[in-house]
């Protein structure tokens, strides 16, 4: 698997368990996506919107600070 289809899978991963109301898992597999990809604002984004989901609003602000 490429780069970009990895990228793409870890975010649809991260959807699937927030649909599933699993945050736990969702919030692991994000940070796992934001330490490989850093930099992409995609990534930082989804990751954003979990953190926010589960209660954590200034951490879900500071992950988008650097988007």
């Amino acid at each position: 698997m490429g780069e970009e289809e990895d990228r793409r899978a870890r975010m649809l991963i991260m959807e699937t368990y927030r649909q599933a109301k699993d945050l736990p898992k969702a919030l692991q597999t994000g940070k796992e996506a934001l330490a490989k990809y850093p930099n992409d604002a995609a990534v930082r984004a989804t990751y954003a919107l979990l953190l926010g989901e589960n209660s954590k609003p200034t951490r879900a602000r500071s992950c988008c600070r650097r988007i």
